[in-house]
């Protein structure tokens, strides 16, 4: 009696083992972690002010996105806060600007030297229009953020592109803000500001 007892549950182990297994591989073969590509993606940023706006550039570092059956699933995008760029300008003020918002009264780049938006739902709207949700961290403070994205599918590559609107205040970016300062006049600056992306991930 004591053997068959210890066969049936010998045999049930393995059974849950293989289960497991099996589990495993459909969940690794039904999940693709993809790379993104940093030389061809781009991420522009728009700061708006009373008197007109700024742009400029910033590079992204080791980001990737996880492909499921429905398109992409979640994922991570790093930001390199030092790589920041102005291109509204040229010369001594474009070098002021940049000095500036590396600087501790914007995003004080050599404390917090980049910025990273986990992506931890996409929501399917349509075959080409999404909806991200994710934790976007800007000098190590985290806050939800959610907007609209497009994805383009080609034979070489997937295009995933949008914008979204970004409360500085929330990160601890106060700087010219005039829900904290008063008599700014014409030098306040809007508290949002803009990133506008586009992600490339080329099929292999």
């Amino acid at each position: 009696m004591k053997m068959f007892v210890k066969k049936i549950m010998k045999t049930t182990i393995n059974l849950f083992t293989s289960i497991a297994l099996l589990l495993a591989t459909i969940n690794s073969t039904a999940q693709n972690r993809v790379s993104i590509d940093n030389e061809t993606s781009t991420l522009n940023w728009t700061g708006k002010k009373v008197l007109g706006e700024h742009t400029g550039t910033i590079k992204l570092a080791n980001s990737f996105i996880v492909l499921d059956e429905k398109g992409v699933k979640n994922g991570e995008i790093n930001i390199e806060m030092t790589s920041i760029t102005n291109t509204d300008m040229e010369g001594e003020w474009s070098d002021k600007l940049v000095g500036h918002l590396k600087s501790a009264d914007f995003f004080d780049t050599e404390k917090h030297p980049n910025a990273t938006f986990t992506i931890n739902e996409v929501i399917h709207k349509s075959e080409t229009l999404h909806l991200a949700s994710g934790i976007l961290t800007i000098k190590g403070i985290s806050n939800p953020l959610s907007f609209p994205i497009q994805i383009k599918n080609t034979d070489s590559m997937m295009e995933i592109t949008g914008l979204a609107e970004v409360d500085r205040t929330l990160y601890d970016v106060k700087y010219g803000s005039a829900s904290f300062f008063d008599s700014l006049g014409d030098k306040a600056i809007n508290n949002l500001f803009e990133l506008n992306f586009d992600l490339k991930v080329k099929r292999k």
